[in-house]
């Protein structure tokens, strides 16, 4: 909130608040908004016709309720295909479809539902496919974002899982989405020279480019920093060449 309040100043945003509550029980007082909106959010109500009931009663009687939800896991493979590739290496629970999660909406008649019991009416439900990039668009970093986002990143906590096994579901995860990297795609590893030939191994050395980061200081030792004056950061492909 802290970090919101910053970037609304920052643009002079004079009529933005910004707080923290449960929008399925906090008052909000009635009729207060002409639109509620919801980006991913929604599908985690532990009552959802309680919540939609409570976000209704907020509306002014002219007042939209717009939000975004995920459509089935089969239909996203930016989770599904992380989530296989971990099964290889983990036991994975099985989903209960109605339980809050990133999928309680996938069913469009049973979300239509839930939103008429809490008073809406006139309901639209768009399909909106789209094309996701994971991470910063590399693919380590997708498959590190799977890793700490989503279905594949709970199996890992539930498992317990030790760094042997996550590295193995690391390694399996970024195979499975190898095949989505862009047809132009690079991957720019920016861990000073650590992972590129691994990386490399995935996607080939001529779609790997390394970087080197020397921002601020460098660790001498123990207790030993030294400071540096500018940063310097530099970009290159991996065979060490220059080229245009």
């Amino acid at each position: 909130l802290t970090r919101a309040r910053e970037r609304a100043a920052a643009a002079d945003l004079a009529n933005a608040t910004f707080r923290q509550a449960d929008a399925q029980t906090e008052p909000l007082g009635p009729a207060t908004f002409d639109l509620l909106f919801s980006r991913f959010g929604v599908m985690f109500f532990a009552d959802p016709v309680a919540a939609f009931r409570n976000l209704h009663g907020a509306l002014r009687p002219a007042g939209r309720l717009v939000f975004v939800c995920w459509q089935a896991v089969t239909k996203n493979p930016w989770m599904l295909v992380p989530v296989m590739a971990a099964a290889q290496h983990l036991t994975l629970p099985t989903p209960d479809p109605l339980a809050p999660g990133p999928f309680a909406f996938s069913d469009a008649a049973r979300l239509r539902g839930i939103l008429e019991r809490a008073g809406f009416r006139e309901i639209e439900i768009l399909d909106r496919p789209t094309t996701l990039r994971l991470g910063s668009g590399d693919l380590d970093s997708a498959a590190q974002f799977a890793l700490v986002v989503g279905p594949t990143a709970s199996a890992l906590r539930e498992a317990g899982a030790d760094e042997a096994l996550r590295e193995r579901v690391t390694n399996a995860v970024r195979e499975a989405l190898r095949p989505h990297l862009a047809a132009d795609g690079y991957v720019l590893s920016a861990q000073n020279g650590l992972n590129e030939i691994v990386i490399a191994n995935h996607v080939g050395p001529e779609r790997t480019m390394g970087c080197f980061v020397n921002f601020g200081a460098d660790w001498l030792g123990p207790g030993r920093i030294l400071f540096g004056n500018r940063a310097a950061v530099v970009v290159g492909e991996i065979d060490g060449k220059t080229r245009d």
